[in-house]
C-alpha cells in the first residue's frame, strides 16, 4: 500500500517538518485529511493527532512482546542478569517489585530484601545462582525483566545495524535488543565470586556494540563455564550508554542488562552474505575480534 508523510498541522501555516508534526497516512486517508464532507467523517487535527498517538504507544510495544514470547520457546534460555541496573530500571518505570508472585518466595528463602536489594552472599560460591535455593531468585528476576521491558520501549537492531540507520534513530538511554555473534573478553583473574568481568563485543556491517558482564551473576553453570566466554550466538537487552564514530565503526558503548541464547525469529540477516538467510550451519557472519584488540571500557 502506498504511503505519504502528512503534516498534522499544516505546512502552509507552521512550515513545520518535524517529526512531532508529522504523520504516516495511506492515500485515501492522506486525500480525507485534506478535504471536508458533510456526509463523512473528516480527518481533523486532533483525530490524525490522536491515531498517531495511539499508534506510537502500540508498537512501541511490539518488539519487547515479540522479545518476551520468542523467550518462552523451548531451547530459549536466559543466561545472565545485571541485577542492579535491572531492578533499579523497573523502579524507576513504576513496577512495583514487592508485588511480583515470586517477591515473597524469594524473601522468605533469604535471596531478596523487603527493600528488593539481593541478599545471597557469595560463600567462596562461583556464581550466584550456584545451588538449589536460588531457583525463586530466577523467578523474580524474570519477572521484574518481564514487567519492565513491558513498559519500556524496546528497539530490536538485529537485522538493522547499518550505521546510518542506527545514528538517526538509536540515542544513548535507549533499550536495545541485538542478537548475533558476540564476542567474550575476559579481563579478570576471578573464578568465583562478585568481579568476574569479561568486555563483550559484537560487531557487523560497520556498528560495533561493547559493554561488560560479570560471569558472577550468571544463572547456571553451563552459562557460567560455556555461553559467557569466547564466542557465542547470544540475544542481548542492552542500553546505550554512548555512541560515538571509532575509526570505521559507529560505536554503541552499553550497559548490558540481560543475556539469553539466540531467540527463534528474532535476526534474519546475514552481514556477509545478504541474500542467504542467517541460520546456517558454519556461518560467521561479522569481523573477527583479534586476542590483541583493546577498546575502553563502555
Amino acid at each position: 500500500m502506498a504511503v505519504i508523510a502528512h503534516h498534522i498541522k499544516p505546512w502552509s501555516i507552521t512550515h513545520d517538518h518535524s517529526v512531532e508534526n508529522l504523520a504516516v497516512l495511506c492515500l485515501e486517508h492522506h486525500a480525507r485529511a485534506h478535504s471536508t464532507g458533510d456526509l463523512e467523517q473528516n480527518l481533523t487535527t486532533e483525530k490524525i493527532g490522536d491515531a498517531k498517538a495511539r499508534w506510537e504507544a502500540e508498537v512501541s510495544k511490539l518488539d519487547a512482546k515479540s522479545i518476551l514470547e520468542a523467550s518462552r520457546l523451548e531451547n530459549s534460555h536466559w543466561l545472565w542478569f545485571n541485577h542492579a541496573r535491572l531492578f533499579d530500571a523497573a523502579r524507576r518505570v513504576g513496577v512495583d517489585i514487592s508485588r511480583l508472585p515470586a517477591f515473597g518466595f524469594a524473601c522468605r528463602q533469604g535471596m531478596i530484601s523487603p527493600d528488593g536489594e539481593i541478599t545471597k552472599e557469595q560463600n567462596g560460591e562461583a556464581y550466584l545462582y550456584a545451588g538449589g535455593e536460588t531457583a525463586h531468585l530466577f523467578q523474580l528476576t524474570e519477572q521484574v525483566l518481564r514487567a519492565t521491558i513491558l513498559k519500556t520501549a524496546l528497539y530490536n537492531i538485529s537485522d538493522d545495524l547499518d550505521p546510518g540507520l542506527i545514528n538517526a534513530v538509536a540515542d544513548p538511554g535507549d533499550l536495545i535488543f541485538v542478537q548475533g555473534r558476540h564476542f567474550f573478553k575476559s579481563i579478570s583473574e576471578r573464578n568465583e565470586g562478585p568481579g568476574q568481568a569479561s568486555l563483550v563485543r559484537r560487531q557487523a556491517n560497520g556498528v560495533r556494540i561493547s559493554f561488560t558482564v560479570d560471569r558472577w551473576e550468571a544463572v547456571a553453570t553451563s552459562a557460567w563455564a560455556g555461553w559467557l566466554r569466547g564466542t557465542q550466538r547470544v540475544s542481548a537487552i542492552l542500553r546505550i550508554g554512548a555512541k560515538e564514530k571509532d575509526g570505521k565503526w559507529l560505536h554503541l558503548k552499553c550497559t548490558g542488562i540481560a543475556l539469553a541464547t539466540a531467540f527463534e525469529g528474532m535476526s534474519t540477516r546475514s552481514y556477509v552474505w545478504p541474500s542467504w538467510p542467517e541460520q546456517i550451519e558454519g556461518e560467521v557472519d561479522d569481523v573477527e575480534w583479534p586476542v590483541d584488540d583493546d577498546f575502553d571500557l563502555p
